[in-house]
């Protein structure tokens, strides 16, 4: 109960705790009277350590609280890093702004792109380039630029689709490697925000795009009532991602609304590839 009164409907973003023996997560505020730079960490460690730094940068407004959302006083931060209680049980760290998002999005973008790297069946579908692209995302920090390697990724989307459904990629590697490289995009769709630089195209010509690409799946299929599972999966992931878009805007967060929508038109030229496949009820797979 305490902990659904301090996060609420924050969405993670990801933990900054360097080893073992801590946990540092931290959570987008996201409630509509929250501000678009409000954050929450929860913390704990794995012993009853007296005091654990946590780095907040030039963060502002932050607040101290216990298992039970109880205040605790808070000592003042020195060169960007505060020295909080600590101990098995989870505290709360309220705050607004600095490079605590940043830093957050950076530690998952790292840890989801080693993950592929790692991966030698990944490897042999991904190329040079693009292994060259998560090698240096590998070492992201709060303050790269990552625009490249973002729409490096969210273009794979449409080629493995076509790949998998082929046959020329095998479902162990093509499903998998989707679902890591999406969850690598969402880092940096947070990431783009919080460096600060905007996209050129306007977003609504991106979300225009997104129901372009339906309704051409749409009319390829020829609005036939057979069970097309990817295709109809791939319908509704683009209209989440597509309202995500339009919520983050509500939010103040512009630049990752456009990084959403983004994905979600990658996502959605994705559906080309179903049009063009006739699948197996049970499996999704090509049965032709």
């Amino acid at each position: 109960s305490a902990f659904s009164h301090a996060i609420g409907d924050g969405v993670h973003v990801g933990n900054l705790a360097k080893d073992g023996k801590a946990a540092i997560h931290v959570f987008r505020s996201a409630g509509s009277h929250k501000k678009a730079d409000a954050w929450v960490a929860a913390f704990w460690t794995t012993d009853d350590s007296s005091s654990l730094p946590i780095h907040v940068g030039g963060a502002s407004d932050l607040l101290l609280a216990d298992a039970q959302n109880n205040p605790i006083v808070l000592s003042e931060p020195v060169d960007g890093v505060v020295a909080v209680p600590s101990g098995r049980i989870p505290r709360y760290l309220h705050g607004r702004g600095g490079d605590m998002l940043a830093r957050a999005a950076a530690s998952m973008v790292r840890k989801e792109a080693e993950r592929i790297v790692r991966d030698d069946e990944f490897k042999s579908v991904l190329g040079p380039d693009l292994i060259d692209a998560l090698g240096r995302l590998s070492t992201c920090t709060a303050d790269m630029r990552t625009r490249f390697e973002f729409f490096s990724l969210i273009r794979m989307f449409p080629k493995l689709e076509s790949q998998w459904h082929a046959g020329r990629v095998a479902t162990s590697a093509a499903v998998p490697l989707m679902a890591r490289i999406d969850a690598l995009v969402r880092s940096l769709c947070v990431l783009q925000q919080e460096t600060g630089e905007p996209f050129l195209e306007p977003l609504h010509e991106t979300l225009a795009k997104c129901g372009q690409y339906q309704s051409l799946y749409l009319t390829g299929t020829g609005g036939a009532q057979a069970s097309r599972p990817r295709g109809d999966w791939l319908m509704r992931e683009v209209d989440s991602l597509v309202d995500e878009a339009r919520d983050l805007v509500r939010r103040g967060r512009p630049i990752q609304a456009d990084a959403v929508a983004a994905l979600g038109e990658w996502r959605a030229r994705s559906l080309q590839s179903m049009s063009k496949v006739a699948f197996d009820p049970t499996l999704g797979r090509r049965s032709d």
